[in-house]
């Protein structure tokens, strides 16, 4: 079994995700930036969540996107579906705070 990973885990990844993708642009304006592929790419790639942090949810019904498979008007089959998704997924990062 897997051993469950801090916030400070998740933030650290974040951090240097971060600092690789300066480096990746330093001293670059945002038209050099924009027109160089590679470094777009690699850019995007940094800040990309993969790897154990990586957890993607796919609704049951096509056609409702992003945050409005949330929404039960725009959603009304799978709305309440994805709420429990979403609250899953996040207990699993927010520690217990026991009293």
């Amino acid at each position: 079994m897997k051993a469950r990973r801090a916030i400070n885990d998740f933030l650290n990844d974040i951090r240097s995700a971060a600092i690789k993708a300066q480096q990746f642009v330093g001293g670059m304006d945002f038209d050099t930036f924009a027109s160089d592929e590679k470094t777009a790419f690699a850019v995007v790639r940094a800040l990309a969540v993969e790897g154990p942090t990586k957890n993607q949810f796919v609704p049951k019904i096509a056609g409702v996107h992003g945050s409005s498979t949330l929404i039960a008007s725009r959603n009304p089959q799978g709305a309440e579906e994805n709420w429990t998704a979403v609250l899953a997924f996040l207990s699993g990062l927010i520690p217990t705070q026991s009293r």
